[in-house]
């Protein structure tokens, strides 16, 4: 991959193999779960670089309030690791569980968080 918009596309496209999930891109848009928002990534660049040269995006899983929720979410965690592991060059690092602020409220989730080189 070369830029970061490439990686967010192909990270987005790969994602789109999980049939339940609605993916997003903007972390503004009320998300309508069960839901993946592609987070705005943290960018590092090596020495005398003008470019990033690598990217690590948060994978923001999203899941409604209801019973077994948390093991609906350990079933997709790696449904979605697996998924974006597909694309060459893109690393998943880990995974954390939290609670997600969506402009439509307040979401279970997990994070997961996948590293990508850029060229």
């Amino acid at each position: 991959m070369s830029t970061v918009a490439e990686a967010a596309v192909l990270i987005r496209d790969a994602l789109k193999v999980i049939s339940t999930l609605r993916i997003y891109t903007d972390t503004a848009q009320p998300a309508d779960p069960p839901a993946v928002i592609i987070g705005p990534p943290n960018l590092r660049w090596e020495a005398a670089c003008s470019d990033p040269s690598h990217a690590t995006f948060p994978l923001y899983l999203v899941l409604p309030w209801r019973d077994r929720v948390m093991e609906q979410m350990w079933d997709l965690v790696p449904e979605v690791a697996a998924a974006v592991e597909a694309v060459r060059g893109v690393v998943v690092t880990g995974a954390n569980p939290g609670i997600y602020s969506s402009p439509s409220g307040e979401l279970p989730s997990y994070t997961v968080t996948c590293q990508v080189a850029l060229s």
